[in-house]
């Protein structure tokens, strides 16, 4: 297990490359040129990169150009949480000169078949379902971008492979209102892996306070190359300023040995704000059953700002409960809904806001 943390200012695409050379026996280990492996950036929905809701087009072309400089044929796919047009998705991973080129498949991963996978001893009992892609990959290479999360504190690089499930199955996965349970369904994803998994995050700007995409762009000047997601994540924490023992992972795996990240952990000043939503842990369930009792909880509930809201209706579609409806602005139905924040993570227009009504 290891991780190296090299510190960059932007997305300058030379110093990228020299920063992914410097890792390249890692990198490349048991890959041979005509090899096809796979980049799972992080593209929750289309927006300017300044906002830092995705990994950075400048960083995923700069890291398909190094793969492909050594001779290796590239899937770059994901399974957006908002729709992205086929046609779009070229130039939002920042690859429009590769759009055509036999050497690069470009793809909504939903538009391939699926495999179940059954895990001999699963952190959880949900079924794992994986793109077919991977089976006929040597490796995956994980893209993530470092931000904070309203469920799981933060966002990284086990958070990201949850973009390699159908959207038919996130449904189930995001009606889980436990972060302890939820996390060990992520790692159960890592687990069934068929391949190697390689870690390349960009935290170079990522996002604190309401993410995953209503935060704010903070600078982290970061890169974190690693071969286990965890201790990349405990990495990213670190640097963030966020204590680990705080998020969901720190309470179903074993600490990482912070030895084995190597380079400049410096935690920034003033820390990463975390999202007001985030209770952690198991204590959210305990937060959302009480709510359906009482009517009220310390967790925040999700409201519509009508000075924002245009009425596109992605937080209805994209609600795992079905608890909102519009009229002509969103209803939500406190009765039923998960407090899972869907509708915050998804609104392309900010407009769906967090707010406490209650307090001990």
């Amino acid at each position: 297990m290891q991780a190296w943390i090299d510190r960059l200012d932007d997305y300058d695409e030379g110093r990228l490359s020299d920063v992914f050379a410097s890792h390249q026996g890692f990198l490349l280990g048991g890959l041979v040129p005509g090899d096809t492996v796979l980049v799972k950036p992080n593209i929750l929905q289309e927006a300017d990169p300044e906002r830092a809701l995705a990994t950075n087009p400048h960083f995923i072309h700069a890291f398909v150009r190094f793969l492909l400089g050594h001779g290796l044929r590239v899937i770059v796919g994901d399974i957006p949480g908002n729709h992205v047009p086929s046609e779009r998705l070229a130039a939002d991973f920042g690859l429009e000169e590769y759009a055509g080129d036999e050497r690069v498949t470009i793809c909504h991963l939903d538009q391939y078949r699926f495999r179940r996978v059954h895990l001999e001893h699963p952190r959880s009992p949900r079924p794992m379902t994986l793109p077919d892609l991977l089976w006929q990959s040597k490796v995956l290479f994980n893209l993530p971008k470092a931000k904070t999360h309203s469920l799981t504190l933060v966002t990284g690089a086990v958070k990201n492979l949850f973009g390699l499930t159908p959207k038919a199955e996130r449904t189930g996965l995001h009606m889980i209102p436990s972060g302890d349970e939820f996390a060990r369904c992520l790692l159960d994803l890592h687990a069934a892996l068929p391949i190697h998994e390689r870690v390349v995050m960009d935290g170079i700007l990522g996002m604190d306070g309401e993410g995953p995409s209503a935060g704010r762009p903070r600078q982290l000047r970061a890169v974190v190359v690693a071969d286990d997601p965890v201790l990349a994540d405990w990495a990213m924490c670190h640097m963030m300023g966020i204590d680990w023992e705080l998020t969901p992972l720190s309470h179903v795996v074993p600490v990482p040995d912070g030895t084995l990240a190597v380079g400049d952990l410096t935690p920034i000043q003033p820390a990463f704000a975390r999202p007001r939503s985030y209770m952690g842990g198991a204590v959210v369930s305990i937060a959302a059953t009480f709510q359906r009792i009482v009517g009220a909880s310390n967790r925040p509930i999700p409201v519509v700002d009508t000075s924002k809201c245009i009425k596109c209706g992605i937080c209805a579609q994209r609600c795992p409960a079905t608890a909102i409806k519009l009229a002509p602005y969103p209803q939500f139905n406190r009765k039923t809904c998960v407090l899972c924040y869907c509708c915050h993570e998804m609104c392309p227009q900010q407009a769906i806001v967090l707010r406490h009504t209650f307090h001990r």
